[in-house]
């Protein structure tokens, strides 16, 4: 009888079978196989830390031409609603990112204005906290080489939101959302940069 009262407390804490919910959707979603490789993750005073990277079959200048389309970034990921270049001056410019993400049933909208700079195989973004939904961070995206047509993708980024996260999404479900959108990103990155190449 007291093992029957303590499942059923159990499985009447909202927040616990939530959890077990999401860790279990975003584990065994369509795009498991198409994730990339997660290097690290940690949580620091309220900021998100990660790199992730992954092996595409392209040659990293392809890879680099299809992420320096600032104006196209939605194509990317559906949860970009609009990405726009501001402003620029030669290898520098202002891009502004507008991006939804759904997590259960909290939305969260999320303006994003970035100073970014373009060097070879590298594009580098640091956030402007007074024109964004965060109060700091940066992106590095790298491109090394491998082979003749074959690049390792390497994301290595740091996002504070200055906006309420719900307690129940805590930070393994954060990165299990996470690895999941970089696996739609990193996957329409190889497929537009391998279509454009036969075309060439």
């Amino acid at each position: 009888m007291k093992n029957t009262l303590s499942l059923s407390g159990l499985f009447r804490n909202t927040e616990f079978i939530v959890i077990l919910m999401a860790i279990s959707l975003v584990s065994d979603g369509a795009l498991a196989t198409q994730q990339p490789v997660l290097k690290s993750f940690e949580v620091i005073d309220g900021a998100y830390l990660y790199k992730y990277s992954q092996v595409i079959n392209a040659r990293s200048k392809d890879i680099y031409a299809v992420l320096s389309e600032h104006n196209k970034i939605s194509q990317l990921n559906p949860n970009v609603q609009a990405s726009t270049v501001i402003s620029r001056d030669g290898d520098t410019l202002k891009r502004l990112l507008r991006i939804k993400q759904c997590i259960f049933f909290f939305c969260f909208k999320m303006k994003l204005v970035e100073h970014i700079v373009e060097t070879k195989n590298e594009i580098k973004s640091t956030i402007l906290p007074k024109e964004s939904d965060f109060s700091g961070g940066f992106s590095h995206w790298q491109m090394d080489s491998i082979g003749p047509k074959k690049t390792i993708l390497t994301l290595s980024a740091r996002q504070k939101p200055n906006f309420w996260i719900p307690p129940i999404i805590g930070a393994p479900i954060i990165r299990s959302v996470l690895k999941e959108q970089l696996g739609i990103t990193f996957n329409s990155i190889r497929l537009i940069t391998q279509k454009k190449a036969t075309k060439k």
